[in-house]
């Protein structure tokens, strides 16, 4: 990221640009950069933007983030899991133990505001505290990004509390769609083409990957041609009980395709 100012190409993975904290995004709001953006197998970033704007909270983790907190911390984390614990006394979970819930919990995430402002005051005291060593600092983390995504719920997202084991709820803020924020991202850019084998149907990634109504669709034809292909078969079990039995006739096809055709060869 910091030699992303004195280069000409960045290759980086998909957060790199489009996650909502991106420094390479931040850099090129910054430099006014216009980037031409090539993404490879983007049929993957539908997937993983729902990912990448989502956010989820576990009871468990608080619980455990409070045996590694100091006191002074106590007040607040206990009550998140009383607010927590009342909440989950009005769901009622359906059989997959999950309860759809209208809006994200204003209680709840008041307190989880508070508790983020007093853990940034005990390391403004304390810069060295060892809280920074604990499960304690992954709760903080998933508090800000939880409050962080929580700016972004509109009607793409759904909120949800998921039980799979007593004391050990997840309540979720699930991005279901992530066009609109792909947008906004692509936005800072020039220009962008997304490619990937397995971008059918056409309009189903148009419209979820949020690409502009004037974006062009290209179907490539394959470069290769049936010729260049054979497949062979033969009737040989790999389990493991089979396998020392396996090892003699699998060589012997080995030898026979390299004797076949020599060449280079990638066997595994």
């Amino acid at each position: 990221m910091e030699m992303s100012r004195w280069v000409d190409v960045v290759v980086a993975d998909f957060n790199y640009y489009f996650d909502g904290n991106a420094l390479l995004l931040g850099l090129t709001k910054e430099f006014d950069w216009r980037p031409c953006l090539l993404i490879d197998e983007s049929h993957n970033l539908l997937d993983r933007g729902r990912q990448m704007y989502s956010a989820s909270l576990s009871r468990s983790q608080l619980l455990g983030a409070k045996q590694n907190a100091p006191k002074s911390l106590h007040k607040i984390m206990d009550k998140i899991n009383r607010l927590w614990r009342e909440l989950n006394k009005t769901l009622d979970f359906n059989t997959e133990q999950l309860c759809l819930l209208p809006s994200s919990p204003e209680k709840i995430n008041l307190a989880l505001l508070e508790f983020t402002n007093q853990y940034l005051e005990l390391l403004q005291k304390q810069p060295d505290h060892p809280i920074q060593h604990t499960v304690a600092q992954e709760f903080f983390f998933a508090a800000l990004d939880y409050l962080a995504k929580l700016e972004l719920v509109d009607y793409d997202y759904c909120i949800d509390m998921q039980q799979p084991a007593e004391k050990d709820e997840y309540l979720n803020l699930r991005n279901l769609i992530p066009a609109r924020l792909l947008a906004q991202r692509l936005a800072s850019a020039h220009c962008a083409c997304f490619f990937s084998a397995t971008l059918q149907p056409a309009y189903f990634y148009h419209t979820l990957l949020g690409l502009p109504d004037d974006a062009v669709h290209l179907q490539v034809d394959s470069p290769f041609n049936a010729d260049q292909l054979q497949v062979h078969i033969a009737q040989l079990s790999t389990r493991y009980r089979d396998r020392l039995r396996a090892i003699d006739p699998i060589c012997a096809i080995v030898r026979e395709q390299l004797a076949t055709q020599p060449g280079n060869a990638l066997i595994f």
